[in-house]
């Protein structure tokens, strides 16, 4: 993976991170209202994983905010 797709990656965890911490959950808790572990969540929030558009609807509906909000400030420059 190229490094402005790691930079983006990261941008969107951070995005997930601060919309699960403004919410008041866990990762777990979060992870089980989008239907996955804990240790997925943690690797999206790290930037580690390239997360699949089904994925990230789920997230960003079990954190009561739209897609277009956890892509916030996420360039590939």
């Amino acid at each position: 993976m190229n490094i402005e797709n790691e930079k983006a990656l990261i941008q969107l965890g951070n995005n997930v991170a601060k919309y699960r911490k403004k919410k008041g959950i866990t990762q777990l808790r979060l992870a089980l209202l989008a239907g996955t572990t804990q240790s997925y969540i943690c690797d999206v929030e790290l930037g580690r994983r390239n997360i699949a558009a089904v994925m990230l609807l789920k997230i960003a509906e079990a954190l009561d905010v739209t897609v277009g909000d956890l892509f916030e400030g996420v360039t590939l420059k």
